[in-house]
Formats: C-alpha cells, sequence, structure tokens
C-alpha cells in the first residue's frame, strides 16, 4: 500500500509543469502584469481584454492609475472589460469616473457584465456605460474592420449569429460558456473569473491546481477543435489575496 501511494505520488510529480518562484500579493498596489496571447497574425489587430476591475471608490485612484499604465504601454485597436467591473453597489459612484478616464485613451471600448455587475444593479451599471460612449455588447455585436481589412465581430451572447466572412469573438465572464456546444461556433472566446484560483499550488498540462479540480477551465488557454478560450485571472478580487496568481490583463493579438 505505501509502494503504491509512493508510486502514484512520483507519477504525479514527474507531470507537474515547473513552478516560478513563489510569489504572495496582497492588495493591488502593484503593477498589472500584461499577458501576450498570439491567436492569428492574419488581422492586424491588437485586442486588450480587462476582467475582474472589482472597482470600489478606494480603489479608484491606483486603479485608474494602472489601467492607464496598461493602455499607455498596449495601445489596443480594441479594449474588451470583461464583467465584474464593480465589485458592489458602492463601485458605481466610482465607475463613471473610472470610464471617463479609459475613454481618454485611444480605440473604442465595448463590455459584458459578470455576476458582481448583476448584484450591484446590472441596469445602472449598463446605463453607466452607456452615457460613457461605451459599447454595451448585451445590446447587440461590436463590428470593425481591422488594418489588414479583414472583419471582426465582438459578442456578448453566445446565440449571436456568425458568418463566414469574419472573425467572430465572444466576449464573456465565466470561462464555464466554453462548455456550451454553442461557444464552438466562435473562434475565440474570451473569460476571466478567476476566483477561487487565486491560489495556485501547481501546474499539470496547462492546467492550474487545486482549482481545476473544481471547474475544468482553470488555466490560461484551452483549445476545443477549431475553438479557443482564453482566461485571464483578472485585476482585482473581492478579497485581494493572491499566490503564485498575478494580477493580469490578456494583449490578444489577431
Amino acid at each position: 500500500m505505501v509502494f503504491s501511494c509512493k508510486s502514484a505520488l512520483k507519477k504525479l510529480i514527474a507531470h507537474i509543469d515547473p513552478m516560478p518562484s513563489c510569489s504572495v500579493e496582497v492588495g493591488i498596489n502593484g503593477p498589472i502584469a500584461i499577458r501576450h496571447e498570439i491567436f492569428s497574425s492574419e488581422y492586424r489587430c491588437r485586442i486588450l481584454y480587462i476582467s475582474d476591475i472589482h472597482l470600489t471608490p478606494k480603489r479608484l485612484p491606483i486603479l485608474c492609475e494602472r489601467l492607464g499604465e496598461v493602455l499607455a504601454h498596449t495601445v489596443p485597436d480594441l479594449t474588451l472589460l470583461g464583467g465584474d467591473i464593480v465589485d458592489s453597489p458602492r463601485g458605481l459612484l466610482a465607475l463613471p469616473e473610472l470610464l471617463r478616464r479609459l475613454a481618454t485613451y485611444p480605440g473604442p471600448i465595448a463590455a459584458v457584465p459578470g455576476n458582481h455587475d448583476f448584484d450591484a444593479g446590472v441596469c445602472r451599471v449598463s446605463a453607466t456605460i452607456h452615457d460613457a460612449g461605451i459599447h454595451w455588447l448585451p445590446d447587440g455585436p461590436f463590428r470593425f474592420r481591422t488594418r489588414s481589412e479583414r472583419n471582426v465581430i465582438v459578442h456578448g451572447e453566445m446565440h449571436s449569429n456568425t458568418t463566414a466572412d469574419a472573425l467572430h469573438i465572444l466576449c464573456g465572464h465565466d470561462p464555464e460558456i466554453f462548455s456550451h456546444p454553442l461557444s464552438r461556433r466562435f473562434q475565440l472566446t474570451l473569460a476571466g473569473h478567476y476566483h477561487g484560483g487565486q491560489v495556485i499550488l501547481f501546474r499539470r498540462q496547462g492546467k492550474e491546481y487545486p482549482n481545476s479540480w473544481f471547474f475544468p477551465w482553470s488555466g490560461t488557454r484551452f483549445s476545443e477543435g477549431n475553438a479557443t478560450l482564453l482566461v485571464s485571472r483578472g485585476v482585482a478580487d473581492t478579497l485581494p489575496l493572491r499566490f503564485n496568481c498575478p494580477r493580469e490583463v490578456v494583449l490578444c493579438e489577431l
């Protein structure tokens, strides 16, 4: 019995991916990491996916500063806000100023809600988004033409129609949407909602543990057929404590 346990443990360790030096982060004052993902080189387009801002009035100054640094450095063609924009109803007080600051940088912005936005009052979140001149994806897809003269359409709903003459991107919040068969109609899906994954003890075959024991899409990138899912670990959390899980945005090269 002891030999069998040791053998199983050795096999598990042999398949664990090497981890960088351990890191602990408390609070949200540090820089936000920019994770660069290459999806394609055909479209000559850069999309910045920002998820899980978890805005509160107290966090407003540092989030404006850190996200401003990211936008100034990346200069995306399109910025997507992937839900949990506010942390609670108190965040609604600071939301207009955050959106005003984000809108000062070049390029359009589109957004979807997350579970915290629904809890805070999604009608008030969407009204503030509209007032800021930001595209609210639940109202309909966002269409644009890239520098390569190719069409890209970003959707906020799985039930949206797709066509063969464009790259279709599904902008979501919870990566569980990738479990739905309808998500396979989109070449690229973006998601966040990494709560519970804030503590990463080890990685194995692209998945991050212990969260992967409970949620199948706990990792950064997954592929099923011609569909790809990119998962962001997010900018902030209700409980700002992380272990081996850097706060990040995803810069996706199309």
